[in-house]
């Protein structure tokens, strides 16, 4: 295996300049394959290093997959609702074209996604693969979505926040912003659907999910992620699994069920990839012997 950053190139193969601002992590298989390999991109939660990131990137690696690590740089996921979000708008945008800069993009592609800090940026990521026409095979969401809800987000600032004064003067900011942004809605005057709520009825992402969470959960409730879940099926996606490990705390799950959380996904990447297949047998036959499959 081996890694790049933005000071290094992989292979000497070309990246965009656009992408110079942003901090990720590309790794390869050592071995190269005749088939297209699975690209996994895998988006942190706050708080999160690349280093504890990797520990989930090395589940696909092993499988040969090639992976992306990124983290947002973003500390207000639970505290502030980002329906609309140039921040996070761009940094899709560049993620995708990494699939550009490296020839990846005939490859099948996966996101792992953790708590509100990852699945923030997949809502913009998603929709940037979908316009793009990106081969998405499959979705693993862990220890998200969130909805915006005032509990919701206390815990996560309390947790987040050693100091007792700063905690308490980011509950009172937080108490002020969460109202005044019901009384904006209640009223009328919010012009986009909440991110939650755009997620739920979005026809888009249709590709399969993978839901890891946890009733004992304490900072995403496991009925936020459960409804999230009955919503995707509901929307049409090709299949949805889920796992409620019932006693591992928020993104802890890999942590307390190792054995468990890797069989998950790497089942999960498997039958994602035998239903990709079928979907590419299928495209041939449809296109006929002079079209190919379409791109």
């Amino acid at each position: 295996m081996y890694s790049s950053s933005l000071a290094e190139s992989v292979n000497q193969r070309p990246r965009s300049i656009d992408q110079d601002d942003m901090d990720y992590n590309i790794t390869f298989p050592s071995a190269t394959s005749e088939e297209a390999e699975p690209v996994v991109f895998l988006l942190g939660w706050v708080g999160s290093k690349d280093k504890h990131v990797a520990k989930y990137s090395a589940i696909y690696e092993k499988e040969g997959c090639i992976t992306v690590r990124y983290i947002h740089p973003s500390t207000t996921v639970f505290y502030t609702d980002p329906s609309h979000s140039e921040e996070h708008e761009k940094a899709s945008v560049k993620l995708a074209q990494l699939l550009d800069d490296y020839d990846l993009t005939d490859h099948p592609v996966f996101v792992h996604v953790f708590s509100n800090g990852g699945y923030f940026l997949y809502r913009y990521l998603a929709d940037v693969f979908h316009k793009n026409q990106v081969n998405v095979a499959g979705c693993i969401l862990d220890s998200c979505p969130g909805k915006l809800e005032y509990l919701v987000a206390v815990k996560a600032i309390l947790s987040g926040l050693p100091n007792k004064l700063v905690s308490y003067v980011a509950v009172f900011a937080f108490t002020f912003y969460y109202f005044a942004l019901v009384l904006k809605y209640s009223l009328g005057f919010g012009k986009r659907k909440l991110l939650f709520q755009a997620m739920q009825c979005s026809p888009f992402h249709s590709w399969p999910h993978l839901f890891l969470y946890s009733t004992a959960d304490g900072i995403v409730p496991y009925q936020h992620v459960e409804e999230m879940a009955e919503s995707r099926k509901a929307a049409g996606a090709l299949f949805v699994q889920q796992h409620n490990f019932a006693s591992s705390l928020h993104v802890q799950h890999f942590r307390q069920f190792p054995q468990v959380y890797t069989e998950k996904c790497i089942h999960f990447l498997h039958d994602c990839l035998r239903a990709y297949d079928c979907e590419d047998i299928n495209d041939d036959s449809d296109a006929g012997p002079s079209e190919g499959t379409p791109v």
